[in-house]
């Protein structure tokens, strides 16, 4: 945890490594407004709803960034809320690099697009909304990889 100035870390601290250390607490960061409505809306599915009353915590960070939103790429949802998702291809260039961003941080990596295009890079974008999910993901199926595939 970062100290805050008194040496105390924040509650915003506090929470960021919960969500990265308990199971019941899921944490995203979503950088568009429709990646905030499919995660709020798995939640509630999650909690409440069709999913049945899961014992979990959803630690969702908000950002007041003023930037357009883009529109929806079809079929995203489900890569929402597993934690990633490719937003865009890259455009044809003699290089080719992916760019990942989260957050607010997504504007920087919209951004770099046309600078490295100068450049001759083409740059494939994608959208990490949880880095927790994908690191719970990576644990679950090195666990069935050692479990012979019978988990």
């Amino acid at each position: 945890m970062a100290p805050f100035s008194s040496g105390h870390p924040t509650m915003s601290d506090h929470w960021s490594q919960k969500r990265n250390t308990s199971q019941a607490v899921k944490g995203y960061d979503p950088a568009f407004g429709y990646e905030m409505a499919a995660i709020i809306e798995n939640g509630v599915k999650e909690m409440w709803g069709e999913d049945g009353d899961k014992d979990v915590i959803y630690y969702v960070t908000a950002y007041n960034e003023n930037m357009p939103m883009p529109e929806k790429p079809e079929g995203v949802d489900e890569g929402i809320v597993k934690g990633l998702y490719k937003f865009s291809d890259a455009k044809p260039a003699q290089h080719k690099v992916r760019l990942i961003g989260s957050g607010a941080i997504m504007k920087q990596a919209l951004d770099a697009v046309e600078l490295l295009a100068e450049y001759g890079v083409g740059a494939e974008i994608w959208s990490a909304t949880s880095y927790s999910e994908l690191q719970r993901d990576a644990v679950a199926s090195e666990r069935a990889d050692r479990l012979g595939a019978q988990a």
